[in-house]
Formats: C-alpha cells, sequence, structure tokens
C-alpha cells in the first residue's frame, strides 16, 4: 500500500492514509459495508486526535514545551484537521459535534491554533463551530465560538496594528449579549471575562483609530 502509494509513511515512523483515500471511504462509507466498526473505529479515530490536540494546547503554554508541540502538530496536523472534520460534516451525533466545539473552544486549544493554523483554515474551523451551535440552538456553545472566531480575527491585526473592524466588534458583542441573556452562574467563567474584555479593547482600537 505504501509502493502504490495509498499509505505515507511519517517521521516517526507511523502511517497516514492519503487524503484521497480519506475522502474516498468517507464519501463511499455507506456502500463499503464496514458495518459498525467502521464508525467504531472512526469515533477512537476522533476521540484520540482531540485528545491530542488538547495535550498540545497545554504542552504550548508550559515553559520548555512549546516548540516540541508545534513540532508534534505539524506531523500530526493532517489527522488532526481529520477528527475535526468528521464530527463536524460526517457524524450525525449531536454529542460528537458539541464535544468537538468545547475542544476546539477550549482556552488552550483557542490560543494554540490561533498560533499554528493559517488564517483562512483557522477561520474556517471556527466558523462551522459557530454554524453547528447555531445550528443546534446552543447558545452558551455559540457564544463560546463567536468569541473564537472573534478571537483569531483580532489576533490577526497583529500588535503593531492595533485597530479592529467593525466586524470584529460584532462578534465579540454578539457573544456578549448571548452571554449575559444566559443564567448568571453561566456568566461565572474565563470565557465570559474574555468576551468582556476583548469587546472593550475593540472600543477602544475604535476610538484610536478614529483619532489617527
Amino acid at each position: 500500500m505504501v509502493k502504490g502509494s495509498l499509505l505515507q509513511t511519517t517521521e516517526d515512523g507511523k502511517y497516514s492514509v492519503h487524503p484521497l483515500v480519506q475522502a474516498f471511504c468517507r464519501k463511499e462509507s455507506g456502500s463499503l459495508d464496514v458495518g459498525d466498526e467502521g464508525d467504531k473505529a472512526k469515533h477512537k479515530f476522533n476521540q484520540h486526535y482531540l485528545k491530542q490536540i488538547q495535550i498540545l494546547g497545554k504542552q504550548f503554554v508550559s515553559k520548555d514545551k512549546a516548540s516540541e508541540a508545534i513540532s508534534t502538530f505539524r506531523k500530526e496536523k493532517a489527522n488532526i484537521t481529520e477528527a475535526f472534520k468528521n464530527c463536524f460534516e460526517d457524524t450525525t451525533v449531536r454529542e460528537e459535534k458539541l464535544n468537538a466545539i468545547d475542544v476546539a473552544n477550549s482556552t488552550e486549544v483557542l490560543d494554540f491554533l490561533t498560533k499554528v493554523l493559517p488564517l483562512k483554515e483557522c477561520t474556517l474551523l471556527y466558523e462551522k463551530c459557530r454554524k453547528i451551535s447555531r445550528d443546534c440552538d446552543d447558545k452558551e456553545r455559540l457564544a463560546d465560538s463567536l468569541n473564537s472566531l472573534g478571537f483569531r480575527h483580532l489576533y490577526s491585526c497583529g500588535a503593531a496594528h492595533p485597530k479592529a473592524d467593525e466586524n470584529i466588534r460584532a462578534l465579540f458583542q454578539e457573544a456578549y449579549d448571548i452571554r449575559m441573556a444566559l443564567p448568571e452562574e453561566k456568566r461565572k467563567c474565563q470565557t465570559h471575562a474574555h468576551i468582556i474584555s476583548k469587546l472593550g479593547l475593540c472600543y477602544v482600537f475604535q476610538v484610536i483609530t478614529f483619532h489617527l
């Protein structure tokens, strides 16, 4: 299979399935007659790599593991991306979709993906989180996804160019409005504090831009 390019070897001696083979298996899964075993294998795959990105996110903010986390991500990026794709696009199990959203929106993972994923890829990931949360009418996860999306766009502005356009502010404003409509105990969390601080930062940037 390696000679036929169906499998690719990685630097650490592991194997990865060629993207075209992955796409075929995803599209034709119903006709391949793999039964429950295929679903179980995919679920196990998804859970493993969602756990992996959480570990990498925590390593990234540790004192001596940042470089190692980035290196590991580069090797495993295709599998991590595939795990998110499986949960967001392929599964019909609501709990799996929402769990993947929680992983993506967690503080460590958000910060890590913002740094290591290109803007377009990262934006697409969090747009999917937003859409699924909205479709599921999950207000709390919708607010979290809006915060993540806003944070990614705000980060792309760069510290040397302190400005945020109206679209970015609107993301944080919607997240804030949703959060404020939730019960008080739901607002006592790190994400709510992040939303307030980033929304305030957008207003500060607007004032700076206006005076410039």
